[in-house]
């Protein structure tokens, strides 16, 4: 279901359209993953209607209520017609370390990312098995525990090769604080290098939520890997990142030529990106140059003493950002 029940409850942000609108209302990315789900949507007030007429007409028995059955990807679609945003289909391809997690962008059909081989069950469930028992608690009864299993069972790199028919931009997720430890051992391995090689792996996470790592940038500088920084949100930005308080997502800035998908896709493959980063700017020199040169002005200027030198204040109502950059006195 979605809307509001009535003026005192609190909205239900655990709804798929409810929380794409709220995030559309606050002008927060549309974040959709997979997007091929298909959800039976309907509105509150409809089900009121549909009780009260039961009740005034005394009708009894079992009825299925629904106003249409649509993709949540199409969800978003509707939502973003009436705002400024620019909607991307994408997904996940998540195996264990290595290689981790990887997310692919502007693909055609999630449903192609995944494949289960049925024959290999009983391989499935011997995986599971060796899975120590307090980390798979959670997971124990629910339905698709076999399937993920299965899902597994499936070479990444398989995944990689249709993500890349489907056209897709496809990055590593937070590879300096996975889940997954590598504790004395290398980020990158020879299957990651692999990727890379083969152009199936094209971005890397060097922000995640409230870190940021020196290796992962020095791996895109290394393999010629586009910069990102994302704030791994799963509900809405104002309850991790208080504005209250001054505080903001990491976030990817792409110098995409306008807001279209293509255009943000081909900055993307081109490297176009500068990651904004607890109030630093992260990037390839000629990207940040890029940014700055277009974007900030100097508002003011101010000596603070003779050991700092001096700052800069730039601000941009577009961007809607202060940048703070201090100079060492020689």
């Amino acid at each position: 279901m979605f809307g509001l029940g009535d003026d005192f409850s609190r909205v239900r942000l655990d709804l798929v359209v409810n929380i794409l609108t709220t995030r559309a209302m606050k002008n927060e990315p549309l974040t959709v993953f997979g997007g091929e789900q298909w959800r039976p949507i309907l509105h509150v007030k409809d089900v009121g209607e549909a009780l009260f007429y039961c009740l005034e007409n005394e009708v009894t028995g079992l009825f299925n209520l629904s106003y249409k059955n649509v993709k949540i990807y199409e969800i978003a679609e509707e939502i973003s017609q009436n705002k400024d945003l620019v909607v991307i289909n994408g997904a996940e391809i998540t195996r264990m370390f290595p290689p981790g997690h990887i997310n692919a962008v502007f693909i055609e059909d999630a449903n192609k990312l995944i494949y289960l081989d049925e024959s290999k069950i009983e391989e499935a469930k011997q995986d599971l098995e060796k899975i120590p028992e307090e980390d798979l608690q959670e997971y124990k009864n629910q339905s698709w525990l076999e399937d993920a299993a299965l899902a597994n069972l499936w070479p990444v790199k398989e995944a990689l090769k249709e993500a890349r028919k489907q056209k897709a931009f496809t990055f590593w997720n937070h590879p300096a604080w996975s889940s997954e430890e590598f504790i004395g051992e290398p980020m990158v391995r020879n299957v990651h290098k692999d990727f890379f090689e083969s152009e199936l792996l094209h971005g890397i996470e060097v922000a995640n939520g409230d870190g940021y790592s020196e290796e992962a940038f020095q791996i895109a500088l290394d393999y010629g890997l586009t910069i990102l920084g994302t704030s791994d949100v799963h509900g809405l930005i104002d309850w991790d990142y208080p504005p209250a308080i001054g505080a903001h997502r990491p976030v990817t800035l792409i110098l995409a030529k306008n807001r279209s998908n293509d255009a943000v896709k081909s900055a993307l493959f081109a490297g176009k990106t500068v990651v904004w980063y607890k109030n630093n700017l992260i990037g390839l020199q000629e990207n940040v140059t890029e940014l700055t040169n277009a974007y900030l002005k100097a508002r003011k200027v101010e000596i603070l003493s003779k050991l700092i030198g001096f700052f800069m204040i730039f601000s941009d109502e577009y961007i809607g950002y202060q940048l703070i950059i201090k100079f060492l006195a020689t």
